[in-house]
This record gives structure tokens, C-alpha cells and sequence, in this order.
């Protein structure tokens, strides 16, 4: 499981619910700025949060899964945290460096279909499932509770853009909602080492744009690791970006007996 270093005291509902707020855990003022020399971290230095996923994901990440319709987003998302719960291998290629217990919610695939997945999977115990249809970015805040009822070290949001209101600009959603109620909520978890996975459909990304997602450049420049997938059968072309590690770079996959495999198709 993640380490639990930095947590604030108490529980991680209550320390994130009063962070929100605006003020710490247990109300103490915020610490005045605190530098320190250049030569003492050389003597000193501090531990970089521990690898999840090689070349993937890090523990306590903010990663972004993005690309246009039917390009196995979903699937990827699904594959990923099968494989940090069960330290099997990602897409039978990538090696995994630390389980996690992780939350998937999901909201767009029907509940029965999306049983069907996890028995694909093999989903185990460190997997727990939420498939809420109606689930709407209001009710975020109870997802830092879920984080202690289940004792998770993350979650996957599938997909986020259901987390914005109904209405909507031209096909996107108002990127103001992001800032003001989803940003906010998932910088706080981040301070907890909580792994967060966002399944973002992007229709701009049919008309060749691939640099950002629909809605707010901000949810772009949050992630520490983003995700591309740009389908084109058989392969379906993965483009991994992180900030914290030396990213995988890009390469191919397909979709084989209902399960997303690495490709070294010719």
C-alpha cells in the first residue's frame, strides 16, 4: 500500500474537508515559508514519492487517460488499476512496483456490462467497483470519506467530463466548474499520496488535435502523468507523458481476447 507520509492528523475526510475550507486540519496557522540549503538536501535528500508503474505512473499521481470516442479508454483505465491491485504485469509488459488499493467509479457503461470486465480481468479484493449513472461533480466531497471507508490509496473517475453540469458550450463543458469544484478537491487528495486516474473523452482529438482535452486547458496542465490514445485498428497508438519519471514514450497495443495487450504487431 502507498506510505502515508505527509498525511495530516485525523482522518483524511476531516483533514481534506477543512483544507477545502481553506484552513488546516487542526486549525493551526500555516507554517511561515521554510528554505533550505542546496548542500544539506545533497546530504540530505529527501525520498521521491515510490514508483507505481514503471515508465507509467508514481504513487500519489494526478494522471489524465484522453482520446476521442471507442479508443479503449475505459478498458485502459480498468487495465491499469487491475494491475496495481494485483502487481500483475500492465498490459502484460510494464512492471509494477507497488500494489495499491484503489476505488473505480464509473458512470457510462452499464453496471452489468462493466461486471462482465471484471471477471474479464479477474478482478480481485483491492478492487472495489462504484457504477453510479447518475453521479455528478456535487457529490465529489464524498469521495475523500469513501477514501477512509474503504481505506484506498486512489481511485479512477471514468469519465470525468460527467463531473460537470449538463449544460454545456458548444459541446464542451465550462471549464470554470473544473476550478472550482473538481481542482479543488483533487489537489487535496494529492497532499494525502492519494493515485488518481481521470478517463477524460476528448472529440477534439478526431480532428487531429491532441494537445489538449475538451473543456479547460487546466485539466491538461494538472496531471503529473497524461495518457493519449488515438485508435487505429488493430493498434490502438498509447502516448505516455510524466513529469516525476523518465516517461515510456509511445507505443502500440491491441485489444486480444477482451483484454488490452502490448503489441509488437508489424
Amino acid at each position: 500500500m502507498a506510505d502515508e507520509e505527509g498525511r495530516a492528523q485525523g482522518t483524511t475526510w476531516e483533514a481534506v474537508d477543512q483544507w477545502l475550507k481553506g484552513g488546516a486540519a487542526d486549525d493551526r496557522p500555516p507554517p511561515a515559508l521554510e528554505f533550505l540549503p542546496a548542500d544539506y538536501l545533497r546530504e540530505h535528500p529527501r525520498t521521491p514519492r515510490p514508483t507505481a508503474i514503471v515508465g507509467i505512473l508514481r504513487v500519489g499521481d494526478l494522471a489524465i487517460i484522453s482520446g476521442s470516442f471507442d479508443t479503449f479508454k475505459s478498458t485502459l483505465a480498468l487495465e491499469m488499476v487491475h494491475s496495481l491491485t494485483s502487481g500483475d504485469p500492465f498490459l502484460g509488459r510494464f512492471r509494477v512496483n507497488q500494489r495499491l488499493r484503489m476505488g473505480l467509479l464509473q458512470s457510462e457503461i452499464d453496471p452489468g456490462s462493466y461486471d462482465e470486465r471484471l471477471e474479464t480481468v479477474g478482478a480481485g479484493p483491492d478492487l472495489v467497483v462504484c457504477s453510479d449513472m447518475t453521479f455528478t461533480f456535487d457529490k465529489l466531497t464524498s469521495l475523500a470519506r469513501a477514501v477512509d471507508d474503504y481505506q484506498l490509496d486512489g481511485f479512477v473517475l471514468d469519465p470525468i467530463g460527467d463531473m460537470w453540469p449538463a449544460f454545456a458550450r458548444g459541446g464542451e463543458a465550462f471549464s470554470e466548474n473544473l476550478k472550482t469544484h473538481v481542482g479543488p478537491l483533487l489537489r487535496a487528495l494529492k497532499l494525502f499520496r492519494k493515485t488518481i486516474i481521470l478517463v477524460h473523452h476528448d472529440p477534439k482529438a478526431s480532428q487531429g488535435v491532441r494537445n489538449r482535452a475538451s473543456g479547460s486547458a487546466a485539466l491538461l496542465n494538472a496531471p503529473d502523468t497524461r495518457i493519449f490514445l488515438d485508435r487505429n485498428d488493430p493498434l490502438v497508438s498509447v502516448s505516455v507523458r510524466s513529469r516525476l519519471q523518465s516517461p515510456i514514450g509511445q507505443f502500440d497495443m491491441q485489444f486480444r481476447d477482451r483484454r488490452l495487450r502490448f503489441s509488437t504487431f508489424d
